[in-house]
């Protein structure tokens, strides 16, 4: 332990381990669909001058020194590395929160079981409390955004139709601004959002918890086998009818 930490306080070392980090950050916004491709290249390109700069700030200063030339540690250079070890620690709990949106986190994180919290969602004056009194009602979500994902919305989706004399037509949506934006205007009365990503709508809106009410939630668990073999599922769903 003694020789491993040494090496990985190393400015190379810590400069590939933030590099390799920031990769992970970007491709996983990219995957739940949080950044865009533009965002996506604008933070890779500021990841990459901020771990330029703080590699450069380690860089220790030559000094004579009985007239040989040696590295002298100085302030700029702890600053630089405590920084750049901060960042690649932070990174890491972002990492790995974020892993647990995707399909392959849910199911390493859930020991052969992959649950997934889904909302039934409607504005604070509205005057629906149950999902029975939806009947007739908008409904709205943002395209799943993994094979997993799309077919929980469809079960979900499902489920209130069950509950709706037995049809649903939701409206999907790119994005989630898109999403939370038509059920604020109107265009659709309630919508469907997986609680993984109530964070992205509170940034939106700080005030969402107390605009929005949820009357229904619904818990979804599927085995990792089963989450493993899910592929080619369409993004999105027209019409889906149930009997009642």
């Amino acid at each position: 332990m003694k020789k491993i930490i040494p090496i990985m306080l190393r400015r190379r070392v810590l400069y590939i381990v933030e590099a390799l980090l920031s990769i992970i950050y970007i491709i996983t916004k990219i995957s739940t669909h949080s950044f865009s491709i533009l965002t996506a290249l604008l933070v890779g390109i500021g990841f990459s001058l901020l771990n330029s700069i703080l590699y450069r700030m380690q860089k220790r200063k030559i000094v004579k020194r009985h007239g040989r030339k040696v590295k002298k540690v100085i302030g700029l250079n702890i600053v630089g590395k405590l920084t750049q070890f901060n960042i690649c620690l932070a990174l890491v709990f972002i990492d790995a929160s974020l892993m647990k949106q995707t399909t392959l986190g849910r199911m390493i994180t859930g020991r052969g079981i992959v649950e997934n919290t889904y909302s039934v969602i409607v504005l604070d004056q509205n005057p629906a409390k149950y999902i029975d009194d939806t009947k007739n009602y908008t409904f709205g979500y943002m395209r799943g955004y993994d094979e997993l994902d799309v077919r929980n919305l469809a079960d979900v989706v499902s489920r209130i139709a069950v509950r709706n004399d037995g049809s649903v037509e939701p409206t999907i949506f790119e994005t989630e601004k898109e999403t939370y934006y038509a059920l604020k205007d109107g265009e659709i009365k309630a919508m469907i959002i997986n609680e993984n990503d109530r964070d992205h709508y509170e940034a939106m809106d700080h005030a969402f918890d107390t605009k929005t009410r949820v009357i229904k939630s619904y818990k979804i668990k599927t085995t990792s086998e089963a989450a493993n073999k899910l592929s080619g599922t369409d993004s999105s769903y027209g019409r889906i009818s149930v009997g009642s």
